[in-house]
């Protein structure tokens, strides 16, 4: 994730007031702060079963439908509509039939369930 979130944050130029005279641009690159780039944000008013999807996406870094609607208890949102809620606003998203959250959704993501009391992976 770390590595999509860089490649990301490389830019081709540099902001005007940061460029230096002496840049050789073949020989240069620039990073956007991480304080300016644009993130993701978590959808106010998140449902309790939205939260645990959320969770259970996160500490086991991905699962197919089948096994993540066999983790969850029953609920009237299935996990498939979260999931799809989630992909929609950038937060997870589904490679070879396995969902995870999305390298772009990863910080906000975390810092969400951690502020809400869940367990998070060693960060």
């Amino acid at each position: 994730m770390a590595r999509i979130l860089w490649r990301q944050a490389l830019k081709n130029t540099p902001e005007e007031s940061k460029k230096e005279l002496n840049d050789d641009p073949a020989n240069t690159i620039w990073v956007m702060p991480w304080e300016k780039m644009q993130r993701l944000s978590i959808p106010s008013g998140m449902a309790t079963v939205q939260t645990v999807v959320l969770h259970t996406l996160l500490i086991h870094n991905g699962l197919p439908f089948d096994v993540l609607a066999d983790l969850l208890p029953q609920t009237p949102v299935p996990a498939e509509q979260c999931a799809h809620l989630f992909a929609d606003k950038g937060l997870a998203e589904c490679n070879r039939g396995i969902w995870r959250v999305s390298a772009s959704g990863y910080p906000a993501v975390r810092q969400f369930l951690n502020g809400e009391g869940y367990l998070v992976d060693d960060f």
